[in-house]
């Protein structure tokens, strides 16, 4: 099992072993998966950052992403609102109940592969 943490900032390889840059951030897409990472942001220095889909992700460990494209393939980030921004609005944030007590500051998020119609998600 991998931690958000240990995924935010890993570097990030193309199918051709050619780096693409470092995760900025991991993103959920509530109305459509809200228990998967749906999209990772891949910022690239002073070039505009790229988003690469999880169908488009090979292999993750700590520090490291390898993707099954090319970097001619990923699209430029476009913020949307329907997003749920990991690092942004989870991590350290305080998770309040629904009698408005607060429980607890998220400190990180657990990350796990399945297996889904023969693919890992």
């Amino acid at each position: 099992m991998l931690h958000a943490t240990e995924v935010l900032g890993a570097e990030t390889y193309d199918s051709n072993g050619n780096f693409v840059g470092r995760v900025k951030e991991l993103f959920i897409e509530p109305a459509e998966q809200p228990n998967r990472v749906a999209r990772i942001l891949l910022g690239r220095g002073k070039y505009r950052p790229l988003v690469a889909r999880f169908d488009q992700v090979s292999f993750v460990a700590p520090g490291t992403i390898k993707l099954n494209v090319d970097e001619r393939v990923l699209l430029p980030y476009e913020p949307n609102e329907a997003w749920l921004a990991v690092r942004k609005d989870l991590l350290d944030q305080q998770i309040i109940d629904t009698n408005g007590r607060k429980v607890v500051r998220v400190n990180d998020i657990d990350l796990a592969e399945e297996r889904i119609n023969s693919t890992m998600e």
